[in-house]
């Protein structure tokens, strides 16, 4: 069977990148099982470890399912994520519960005053996300030869592409999940080959036109135009 052009490759989504960090857990939970397999330790830690990161991935299928909207404009979104956050209920309910808690510290009239705070949070991060997947899928057409680099977005998230298949990959880097919280103006992509730092950018949005596609994608374009000069100053093409 010929193998699938870079062209013919489907668009990376939120659906795609859930599926690829299921299958990081998996792996990471068959390796760890091997080594207590071979060390003939069983720890709690292991378990913790596993639940902590399900745990984040329902997060992130949280964040990543604000997607789903079709919205083009900032103020679009904040309005949709808005009326999310207004009408949960069940968050609402959270709140006032554990406010009740003697071991916590804070008030639920504070807890209400910090859902504008998770408003703007939200909004930032379906930007990013949003922004992420547009420069993905624009890596994704990269000349076989780029496609050896590894691309880190925010420190959190690597995109790699698989051998023989070229097709993208990414993984999570769990020691930064709070990276997330951080998230704001644009993207800072990392171009790494065999760990070694090649070249960094931050793709940003015009102040005007926050949510035109156009936009980040000529940020996204420059990028990869100064990646490719970096590439060839390093390999001496």
């Amino acid at each position: 069977m010929a193998k699938k052009k870079d062209s013919e490759v489907k668009e990376y989504t939120a659906s795609w990148l859930l599926q690829d960090l299921q299958r990081q857990i998996e792996l990471e939970e068959e390796n760890a099982k091997q080594k207590r397999e071979k060390t003939g330790k069983n720890t709690f830690y292991d378990k913790s470890v596993l639940r902590d990161k399900q745990h984040k991935l329902k997060v992130l299928n949280f964040l990543l399912n604000l997607n789903v909207e079709n919205v083009d404009k900032k103020e679009e979104v904040e309005d949709f994520v808005k009326m999310l956050v207004s009408q949960n209920e069940p968050l609402f309910g959270f709140t006032f519960f554990l406010s009740s808690n003697p071991h916590f510290d804070y008030n639920w009239s504070y807890l209400r005053k910090q859902c504008d705070n998770f408003q703007t949070k939200l909004t930032a991060l379906y930007l990013f996300f949003n922004d992420m997947f547009l420069a993905v899928n624009s890596l994704v057409k990269l000349e076989k030869k780029y496609k050896r680099c590894e691309f880190v977005f925010n420190g959190l998230f690597c995109l790699s592409f698989q051998e023989g298949s070229l097709l993208p990959e990414i993984t999570l880097k769990w020691d930064k999940f709070n990276n997330l919280l951080s998230v704001e103006h644009g993207i800072l992509i990392t171009v790494m080959e065999d760990k070694l730092l090649l070249f960094a950018m931050k793709c940003k949005r015009s102040d005007k036109d926050e949510l035109k596609d156009a936009k980040i994608e000529d940020s996204i374009n420059v990028l990869i135009d100064k990646f490719k000069d970096v590439w060839k100053g390093y390999h001496h093409e």
